[in-house]
């Protein structure tokens, strides 16, 4: 997919694999059919670097955090603007939305992570943390979020929980070492060019890899289960916590 005029810095597939979302350092979101390729819509309205998508299940919510300090709430369809969300004070690292559409979460350089209520637009709470924000999402069960994948806090309750099997279950789209992992899978290696912005402008579903990459492209990879290897990390306690350490020694 090409038309970006600038890194790829972030990529989301919607839960049916029919559309693909990239945020690029052009300043645009852009939104493709991944069957034909085709450029459904492009975006416009950050002012800066769009760091991060997310598009929710039903594909019809796109999320953007951006370096102008904003997350932003889009109608995937008609691309026009739902929602600006302000309150960071400085670039949005990473942005998520809740399987069910109505909770978001971003993390900021700020050190901060907020949730917001997509239904009103409000900030609903606020962690204040000690260091950069660059990874938040949900996980598998979608009662916790996780957080620059060395910490969980519990969505309900906002307090935070003991990260290890939280983790093990939410290390979904990573790239360690050149390898695309899958719940703690390896599922294939990459080469130089198809080689992502950071760890992060990797975006999983059962069936499909996007990957948004230095040269602006975003590059689609069909997985065939029965036809590629993977190496299981046990869920025993002592090693996933050396698979996680493993992980957190990348430099982000």
């Amino acid at each position: 997919l090409k038309g970006h005029s600038d890194w790829v810095s972030s990529v989301a597939i919607s839960q049916d694999g029919t559309t693909i979302v990239s945020g690029s350092d052009d300043e645009t979101v852009r939104v493709w059919n991944s069957h034909s390729g085709k450029l459904v819509n492009e975006i416009k309205g950050h002012s800066d670097w769009v760091r991060s998508v997310a598009i929710s299940q039903d594909g019809t919510t796109i999320v953007s955090g951006s370096d102008d300090k904003t997350v932003r709430v889009w109608n995937s369809h008609s691309g026009k603007l739902v929602n600006e969300l302000k309150g960071h004070s400085d670039w949005v690292r990473s942005v998520a939305i809740s399987q069910d559409g109505t909770t978001i979460v971003s993390g900021s350089h700020d050190k901060t992570v907020r949730v917001w209520s997509v239904q009103n637009g409000n900030c609903v709470h606020v962690w204040y943390l000690n260091n950069v924000v660059e990874l938040v999402r949900f996980n598998i069960d979608q009662n916790c979020i996780v957080v620059n994948n060395n910490k969980v806090f519990s969505i309900s309750t906002f307090t935070e929980l003991d990260p290890f099997y939280e983790l093990f279950d939410t290390c979904l789209n990573l790239v360690v070492d050149n390898w695309v992992l899958k719940s703690g899978m390896r599922l294939f290696w990459l080469p130089t060019s198809f080689r992502p912005k950071d760890s992060y402008a990797v975006v999983l579903n059962d069936i499909t890899v996007a990957i948004g990459t230095n040269s602006g492209r975003v590059v689609i990879i069909s997985l065939s289960p029965d036809k590629w290897k993977s190496v299981t990390v046990t869920k025993e306690k002592n090693k996933v916590k050396k698979f996680l350490a493993n992980i957190l020694k990348l430099k982000r």
